[in-house]
């Protein structure tokens, strides 16, 4: 049985026991743009005991909140209690909820129009009271009623709306983002016995923004309106003066206009790797220096970025391996732009890295992201891609110094053994040799003769 089959067969369990019930939100909204919904979720004027009265397997994760969840073999439906909320005065969540029999009630309280839709599953009827299928069709985000009233419930509210805009490649209502730019910085505030929205819910929207179809939709939303200022006020500084770069090598324009550029060539990535793109050249501004001839540098500016990347993510409350992985793309992006001048040890070892995809794709991202007339030529992806595909096969080649050669010289079976044998392997990797004789004697050379 797929998600949509059980959840239809829970909103007919439901209608025959006399309760309404209907499918809601998000899968509604989906489904209406042809798109395949990541859950579905079903409204019901059944209360949650009415609920796990009538089937037989159930999880009260949000009983307090209307929420339960209904189990059938791998599948799980969310069956939430119509309800009107109650006051917000911790910004998040209502202190209290009164249940209520009408669909209208329950849409009101939803934060934006295409999210506010009900459809019986069984007869295809939709319930739409504010307008959501035209601003479906009309590409917009608008709140329910005064979006004033909408972000005072849930302040997490003024990012999910930059976040739906980049997923579906929409725009943003004038009044809604009115109250977005009057309201950021309540964000980050604590006012009136408030918290501040934690830092982990903030970066569930920005990883939405970021790994969405439209980017910089969302971004350019949250530098407009100032919301990028209380969540991430190192990256506007990009788009300061002291965000200003060398005119030579980016006529472009400043960092953020050339940061704008490595995102959107990077769409599709990982959340690390779409912030490493956003942080890349966080270390700029710090790290400006103007001279006397017009021209801009910003030495260290990727070492900086990294100490800075490290905070940012730190404060973001990402897994350790992510935010590993931001820093290093962040650290290691200047290196990536010479690595046809490394020597062939130091470039093994860096197309051995687990993260080198990644750093592929940044060095392009971030050659190809500008306005000089040859960056395509700046990109290494193809040099590195042919180096990949020679190493790949190397790492196939038979070993040409063994264990016998070691003993041949008067090695002894070792720990040793190991370490020398590994050594050999990656000389002859870098073309140090290429026959058994020039192995032996690599071997002689580096290792000497056992007495």
């Amino acid at each position: 049985m797929t998600e949509k089959q059980l959840a239809t067969a829970v909103v007919a369990a439901l209608h025959k026991r006399g309760h309404t019930a209907v499918l809601a939100g998000g899968c509604v909204r989906d489904e209406l743009l042809g798109r395949q919904p990541k859950d579905y979720d079903v409204a019901t004027s059944a209360t949650p005991d009415a609920v796990e009265s009538i089937f037989p397997k159930t999880i009260a994760v949000g009983k307090q909140f209307g929420v339960v969840i209904v189990v059938e073999g791998e599948s799980q439906i969310e069956v939430a209690t119509l309800r009107a909320d109650g006051q917000y005065s911790d910004g998040r969540r209502p202190e209290k909820v009164q249940y209520v029999t009408s669909l209208r009630e329950d849409a009101a309280r939803r934060d934006f129009t295409i999210n506010a839709m009900f459809e019986d599953p069984l007869t295809g009827e939709i319930f739409d009271f504010f307008g959501g299928q035209h601003d479906l069709a009309a590409g917009i985000i608008r709140a329910v009623g005064n979006p004033g009233e909408r972000i005072e419930e849930d302040r997490l509210r003024m990012l999910r709306a930059p976040r739906f805009a980049s997923r579906y490649g929409f725009s943003i209502d004038p009044a809604l983002l009115a109250a977005l730019t009057a309201n950021a910085r309540e964000i980050s505030a604590v006012t009136q016995g408030r918290r501040a929205v934690s830092y982990e819910r903030i970066a569930n929207e920005l990883e939405g923004i970021l790994t969405s179809a439209h980017p910089l939709t969302g971004l350019d939303l949250l530098m407009q309106t100032g919301l990028l200022s209380e969540i991430l006020p190192e990256v506007v500084a990009c788009n300061t003066a002291v965000g200003e770069q060398d005119p030579v090598w980016h006529p472009e324009g400043n960092t953020w206009v050339h940061t704008r550029m490595v995102v959107a060539n990077l769409v599709g990535g990982s959340f690390p790797l779409m912030l490493g793109g956003l942080l890349h050249d966080v270390g700029k501004p710090k790290t400006q220096q103007r001279h006397a001839d017009g021209r801009i540098s910003n030495h260290e500016h990727a070492d900086v970025g990294a100490d800075m990347a490290r905070v940012i993510t730190r404060r973001f409350k990402m897994s350790n391996d992510d935010s590993d992985r931001v820093v290093e793309l962040v650290r290691m992006h200047m290196l990536m732009h010479v690595v046809d001048e490394l020597r062939k040890g130091k470039l093994v070892a860096l197309l051995g890295r687990n993260d080198i995809q990644d750093l592929i794709a940044l060095q392009h991202a971030d050659a190809t992201g500008t306005g000089c007339p040859d960056c395509q030529a700046r990109s290494r992806r193809d040099f590195l891609t042919l180096k990949l595909h020679e190493l790949a096969e190397a790492s196939k080649a038979t070993p040409l110094v063994t264990g016998d050669t070691l003993i041949a010289l008067g090695f002894k079976p070792g720990p040793t053994f190991k370490s020398m044998l590994t050594e050999a392997l990656d000389a002859q990797r870098e073309g140090a040799f290429s026959t058994a004789d020039g192995g032996r004697q690599w071997a002689t050379q580096r290792f000497g003769v056992a007495r």
